[in-house]
This record gives C-alpha cells, structure tokens and sequence, in this order.
C-alpha cells in the first residue's frame, strides 16, 4: 500500500518530468498543456483503498477516517484503515442537515468517508470540494471521463444523506458549512452528456435517486440562518462560531487586527477592547462577544495591541469561506461583513438550481414539482431585479440587507447572472459593457481592489472566468466569450511553459501565475483541479464552429445519452413581424407600458379586478364606436349575463340562433366588461345575439363552478333556441372554459352546441416551445415552460389534472365527440403551442377543426380592435359560426 504521503511524491514527479520537458522548449504551447491536464486526473484521483486520500496535511494529528453513524460494519473498509495506519470511527450521531454536528464535539478531526473515487484541487487541498468539483466534473466530462465525473456526483449525493449536505469539503471541520451551490448543475452535465449511463433508463434511475437528495441540498439555502433579511433572497451562512477548526493558529487572525488599529476609518466596529490573558469573568463575556478563549487555543491567541475580535467578525468570517472567496475585501475588510449581504453570485446560482430540479421534476413526471421550483426561480429573479439590479448603472451590485445600501464596488460576480440566465436581453446588453472594469492581457479579475487579498485585483480564477465568459456565450456574445478564451488560456500555457505547472489563480494584469498575495492566504497551489477543467472547457469553446454555443446548456432534465432536444439559446434580438401592420405594432408598444403598470396580488385581487376592467371597458368603448350594437344586462337560469345584439337588431335569418360568449382572465376577473370585449364585434358582424355569462371564479369560487354555469345558461337557451344553432366561444381562460363545458355536455348526455371557438385558450395543457418563447417576444420574463393550470390558478385548487372535465384532452373518446371548432392564436401568444396541439388531436380524432394564427401576435390580440388583424379575425369568426350553426 502507498504511504500517506505520497500524492506529494507524485506532484513532484510529475513537476519534475516538465522540468526537464521545458529546459528543451519553453515556448507556451496547449498541447504540453493538455498532456499535463492528461497525466493531472490520474494524480489528483483518490481512492479510498489509496492511504494518500486519507492525509489531510491541513492537521497535525494521527489521521482518523470518520463514516455515518448509521453506515453498516464494513470489513474492506476497516482493513484498509488498519493498512494505511489511519483509525476508523463513526460519527456520534446521524447527520440531517448541515449543523445538526457541531465538530467541537469530536474527539478529533478527520476525513468523512465517501465511496466512489474523486478528484482533489491539489497541494494541500487533499479532499473532495463543494465548488471545485464543478469544474472538475465539466473538466471530466470534455475529456471524456464522464464515469469519473459520475462517482464524484454519487460521493455528493452521498454527502447529502449521509453528512446534511454538500460540504465545503469532506472533512469533519466542514460539517458546518457548505459552498456555493453547483450540485443541481453537476448532475446535469454528467446527464446532458450520457456516456456515463449505458442507456436512457439507466440515466432515469439515477436521477430518479439524485433528484430528492438533491431537494435536499437546495433547502440548505432556503432555511432561516441563509435568508438575507426579508429580501426573498439568500446569503453565505456558516452554522459554526468562533475561529473555523481547520485554522492552525491565530496568526491570521493577530493580522486582521493588527490591520483594522492601523486602518480606524475601515473598522465596522469589529474590534473589542480585552486582555491577552483574560480571567474567568472576562472569559465568560468573551464566550459572547468574541469567542471561547477557554475551548479554543486559536481564540486564545487571537490578540494583538490589547483589542480581540467581536463575534459578528467570526460569523462573516465564516461565511466568506462558505462563498468560496476566501479572502477578499469586497464584503468589508477581510470579507468579515459577508453574512451582511445578499449576493449578485450565490442567488444566480440559486436561480439556475431552482430551475435545474424543475427540469428534473419535469423528467420524472413531477408536475407539481416542476412547476412550484419555476414559481421559486421566477420569484428569485423578481427579488434579484428589486435588490441587486442597478438600472441607473447598469449592473448587479450586492446588497448589504443589515446596512441597506449596495456594495460600491464593482465585483465581477456581477456578472453571474448570465451564466444563470437570470438576465434580460437589455440586462444582459448593459453587462457586457461592464467587460472593461475587470479585462487585463490575461483574462478577468476579480475586481479593482488592489488590497492584496486573493480574490481582488490584480487576480483572476479559472472558475470566475469560466462563468463568464460561457454566460457571455450563452447571450450571443460569442466574440467577447472567444477573447477571454483565448486570453485565460494563453495565460495558462504561458505559465505551465514557465514552470511546468497549473495553478489555482493567476495574475491578470502580467497574464501569468506571479501572485503576490499579502493578505491572508498566500500560497499559488499547484494541481490544480479547476484550472484543469476550465482549460478544457474554454479550448472546447474556441474550437467551437462560429454558429456553435458550447456555453453550458441549462437543458431541463438533460440528454442522457438521448438528445432530447433541448436547447439554450443565446441572448438575441426578434424585430417584430414584418407581415403584422403598423397598427398592431403601434398597439404593441402600448401593451408592454400596460403591462408594467399591471398591479401584482400584493393590493389583493379587488385591486387586480379594477385594473383589467378599466382596461376592458375602455376596449369595449372602442368596439363599440366600430362595431354598432344594442346592449343589456339580465340573468339566465339565476346567472348573470350581457346581451349584445347589432344596433340594427338580429338579422331575420339569425333568430333563431345564439352565440355564448366567456371572457377571459385566468379564472380570477373579466366578468362583465371582458365579455362585452369579445362580444361586441362578432355580434355585430354576424348579425347574432350574443350572450356574455359572467360565471364564478377564484378565488372565492373552484371548479367546477364556472362550468356549472355555462352550463345552467346553455340548458336554459335550449328551450328557446334548438342547441345546433347555438355557438359557444372565448378567449384564453374563456377558451378552456369553451372546451370544459362540452366535455361536462358530453359527460351528461346533453345536446351539443352547433359549433364552438377555442381562441388563445385550449384543451390541452399549456406547453411546448411557444410557453418558452412567448412571454419574452410579448415583453414579460423568459418563459418557465408547462403551466399546470391546475397548480398555477386558484380557481382549479383541489381539482386532477387528469380529470377530461378539467384538460379534455386527456379522454381522445371524448374529443372525438366535439363538435366543429376554431381555434385562433399568435406567434407571440405564450399559448399558442397548446392551440396547435389541440388542432392537431381534434383533427386526429376526426373533428372538423379549422386553425388560424397571425405572425407578430401576442396573446388575446384581437381584444384591440383598431388592429387590421383583429378586424380580419372577427370576420373569421362571424364566418365560422355562420357556416356551422344550423338555423
């Protein structure tokens, strides 16, 4: 067996053998680079029969190797702890989330086992890490070793059930803290690739096991100690206090103070005055204040200049190696605030996780799921846009929720969110010009700041730049992404020419691995894990054909192996419709102001109802004054109803026919006036009665409500006009509500309608590419895809998405039943896949059905009615219940 010491031995040979490679050739060139990534994994993988992955040279102690206290006996295990000279304990107790462990608590710091091998950063970084193991697995998987890539996703999953979560590292000091959260985007590149799967169903299994464990991990960041304030948004939080364990001594922390007395006008206020040597009294106020001076020889010894350290320092302290940026003075001097601020970095990567699992719950048939986590993002991005965007700038900024004010700053984080695709088109536009506050010769750094620290300036990592600059790519600046590339990379080969090394960071400024760090951590590690991957990833993007994105696919749910069609699109421009009028792109404009102005649920639903009345009744004052048309109000079968009739009165042939008309508005308003909307112009037209039922509706009212009524109105009109000669139609929720009365007509045995119109509404539920694309063409949010009308609108609580009653496309028995239908929508309508789909399975099933949708249209377009398309629909409607209603 190899002794613990001798992943050393391997750096030195492997440093050794590039030495003598570059004393011939020192010029930079990627393939000796890519030859040493090559011989890199193999000497970065541990194995937990190999003793170099028990050592930990962070600690002085005997190495122990630590398994859940609920894990079995384990023989192999226990022979290769007697082996390597290591000893085998397990944990106290079981581990439910992370902090549920206080690692005071043991005897001793060691290794948390894990199964299945895994790749280290390098140097002293002898352990399995949260973010690292990002990069590294999108490193794995372009060099073809998705399997690798696999086990290090199972050592995380194995993480959260067994240790709360994924861990900063798997070591016991790190039971208290976790790192910024890749796990969801982790599963899916080893899932978008497939090669580690042997087929789709072994690809379904595994996520099928990944996807609750992964639910998991994600609470982590939603749980009370993560929240930033009442900002909806989330922070870095460490569940520990005082000095972190893997600290060897207080040297650092004599630094931080030696600094903050030299520097009074940066001091937060963390400084309180105490002894070196404090009595019992005095130790027991520090306990509170500062730390414990009695448990904790670190604490201890943490003076300088008669002043500690105040708790609230230790608590950011803490939180910043959370984030991973250990150290930086952009969160206050020596990050010490970073618990202080909810951050551009970590809630963009929230905001992807949350829509990673409800591709993942859409995979695995989980509706509810999938559609609760895009109310989370969507949610997540309207908090980003309120607390982190900076329109007046126009950038991200991180917000300090205890200060109330923004970081003054500029941090390259603040570019995450197009890496997330958190960003708007114009976001994204503004962002971009930000490029030139971070861009050196060598790639980007991570700020201005030259304060000596690490993650500030002049000092540029491979994982910020890879998000970057594939977010870049992912918004269709392809040439901005190719540049940093190229200059990240070059800067890489130039320093493994140097020293036939790869390191942790660079310096941007010189475009090489000279990095003098002055503050806190100082080492350049040599390995280096991410740097590795990143270098992969960013040659794969440069090889990339002009017209290829190889930015990260945020695909739901992955390929698996199988392409299964997803694709992530770059950030570009739609003009609108050069076949739609001038009007209809006049009229377009005023809906996105209107749009703005739509009030949200905050001011209750009366206030909702009020807004989309005025706009209805103003609507229906403009048909009016092109339509000509008698109104009035009444009740039918003890439901209320609006009667329009043509000015000129029904037309001799139309007595004996009839049109019900159902608004729209979500289930939620549009009674009375969004029915004079739709009425108006196709009574006029046709020379018809038409009838508005203002049936009930959520929230105070749940299906089948709505559907009872029509239903009581058509019964009622039976007995004045035969049912072949009465239409029923509406838009959008009046759309699916058309469709549910006929199934509940069929269900009873009851006459059917002549004909019926099912316009921007449908029978199927609301998908496919158009609930994707619709919402941006129309000015709102990139879509979140499927609506489960059923999870979404509080008319349908307590009703089955399966019911026929509720989606009639789920009984094709049924649909053979209906009578003629058309169906009618836009381009730009979020709903027009579910019309097409519609059309598509009652013409299947044998319905004549006729189809119409105009290019440049958004949803419910033809409620305008100074549009030339608008007017061209109502004669398409008149037209078609003239043909189809018998008289």
């Amino acid at each position: 067996m190899k002794n613990p010491r001798t992943f050393a031995w391997r750096w030195l040979l492997l440093a050794l053998s590039f030495a003598s490679a570059l004393a011939v050739a020192a010029e930079p060139d990627p393939a000796r680079t890519r030859a040493y990534i090559d011989q890199a994994w193999d000497t970065l993988t541990r194995r937990v029969e190999d003793c170099s992955a028990l050592a930990d040279p962070k600690v002085t102690t005997h190495p122990v190797v630590y398994v859940p206290a609920d894990a079995p006996a384990d023989a192999a295990l226990a022979a290769i702890a007697r082996r390597c000279g290591v000893e085998l304990r397990p944990l106290p107790r079981t581990i439910a989330r992370i902090g549920d462990l206080d690692p005071h608590t043991l005897p001793q710091q060691g290794l948390l086992y894990l199964p299945k091998p895994y790749v280290v950063p390098g140097g002293f970084f002898n352990e399995m890490y949260g973010w690292d193991s990002f990069f590294i697995v999108l490193g794995l998987v372009a060099d073809g070793r998705a399997a690798l890539a696999r086990d290090m996703v199972d050592n995380f999953l194995y993480q959260v059930e067994h240790y709360g979560g994924v861990l900063n590292a798997n070591r016991s000091y790190y039971l208290t803290r976790s790192q910024p959260p890749f796990l969801g985007a982790m599963i899916r590149a080893v899932l978008d690739d497939g090669s580690a799967f042997k087929d789709k169903g072994e690809a379904d299994a595994w996520l099928a096991h990944a996807y609750p464990l992964a639910l998991r991990d994600h609470a982590t960041w939603t749980r009370p100690e993560h929240r930033a304030g009442d900002t909806g948004l989330a922070r870095y939080f460490d569940y520990g206090s005082g000095p972190v364990l893997e600290m060897r001594d207080a040297g650092y922390l004599r630094k931080v103070i030696e600094w903050l007395r030299a520097h009074p006008d940066r001091d937060p206020g963390w400084l309180v005055a105490a002894s070196e040597r404090p009595d019992a009294a005095e130790a027991a106020r520090l306990k509170d204040e500062s730390c414990d001076v009695v448990a904790s020889p670190v604490c201890r010894d943490a003076w300088a200049d008669g002043h500690r350290l105040r708790a609230d320092f230790y608590l950011g302290d803490r939180a910043m190696r959370e984030s991973g940026f250990d150290v930086n003075f952009h969160f206050g001097p020596f990050a010490g605030a970073t618990h202080h601020y909810a951050p551009v970095c970590l809630n963009s990567l929230l905001y992807a996780y949350e829509h990673d699992l409800a591709g993942f719950a859409q995979r695995l048939g989980k509706a509810d799921d999938a559609a609760r986590f895009e109310r989370e993002a969507a949610a997540r991005k309207t908090a980003i846009d309120r607390y982190l965007w900076q329109p007046q700038s126009g950038t991200y900024a991180d917000y300090d929720f205890v200060a109330g004010k923004h970081a003054d700053d500029p941090y390259v984080t603040a570019l995450y969110p197009l890496w997330a695709g958190a960003a708007s088109p114009e976001q994204a536009a503004a962002l971009r010009g930000k490029l030139a506050l971070f861009e050196h010769p060598g790639g980007l750094a991570m700020s201005r700041d030259r304060s000596g620290a690490q993650w500030d300036a002049p000092f540029g990592w491979a994982p910020v730049n890879w998000l970057v600059v594939s977010g870049l790519d992912r918004y269709g600046f392809r040439d901005d992404a190719q540049r940093i590339a190229r200059a990240f990379t070059a800067t890489i080969d130039r320093a493994l020419a140097h020293d036939g090394t790869i390191r942790e960071k660079y310096n941007m400024e010189t475009g090489d691995a000279d990095v003098q760090v002055t503050v806190g951590y100082s080492d350049n590690v040599v390995g280096f894990g991410w740097s590795n991957g990143v270098y992969l990833k960013l040659r794969e993007l440069l090889q990339a054909p002009a017209d290829t994105s190889t930015g990260e696919r945020h695909s739901p749910g992955g390929a698996s192996g199988d392409f299964d069609g997803a694709m992530a699109l770059p950030a570009f421009t739609v003009p609108f419709s050069a076949y739609a009028s001038p009007e209809s792109l006049a009229r377009f404009r005023e809906v996105l102001a209107e749009g703005k102005q739509a009030p949200g649920f905050a001011g209750g639903i009366d206030a909702a109802r009020a807004f989309y009345d005025r706009i209805n009744r103003s609507r229906a004052e403009r048909m009016q004054a092109r339509y000509p048309v008698k109104l009035s109000t009444g009740t039918i079968a003890g439901v209320d109803v609006d009667i329009v009739e043509p000015a000129a009165g029904v037309a001799p042939a139309n007595r004996n026919r009839a049109l019900i008309v159902l608004h729209g508005g979500a289930f939620l308003w549009g009674e009375h006036s969004g029915a004079l909307v739709e009425a108006i112009p196709v009574a006029a037209l046709s020379g018809m009665r038409a009838i508005g039922v203002d049936y009930r509706q959520g929230p105070e009212h749940v299906f089948p409500a709505a559907t009872e009524d029509v239903v009581a109105v058509y019964k009622a009109l039976t007995e004045q006009y035969p049912a072949a000669n009465i239409g029923i139609y509406g838009c959008s929720a009046g759309g699916m509500l058309t469709g549910q009365v006929v199934a509940r007509l069929i269900r009873d045995g009851t006459a059917l309608p002549g004909a019926i119109g099912t316009f921007c509404g449908s029978i199927v539920p609301l998908g496919g590419d158009s609930a994707y694309v619709g919402p941006p063409l129309s000015g709102d949010p990139i879509g979140s895809g499927p609506v489960s009308i059923v999870e979404r609108l509080p008319y349908f609580k307590g009703a089955s998405a399966d019911d026929p009653l509720v989606i009639p496309a789920n009984d094709p028995a049924m649909l053979a039943r209906f009578p003629p239908t058309l169906l009618i929508s836009g381009t730009r309508d979020f709903a027009m896949s579910s019309v097409l789909q519609s059309h598509r399975l009652l013409t299947r099933a044998g319905v004549q059905a006729d189809l119409h949708v105009w290019d440049g249209m958004w949803h419910s377009f033809f409620s305008d009615p100074e549009l030339p398309e608008s007017q061209e629909a109502y004669a398409v409607m008149a037209a078609f219940f003239d043909r189809h209603l018998g008289r």
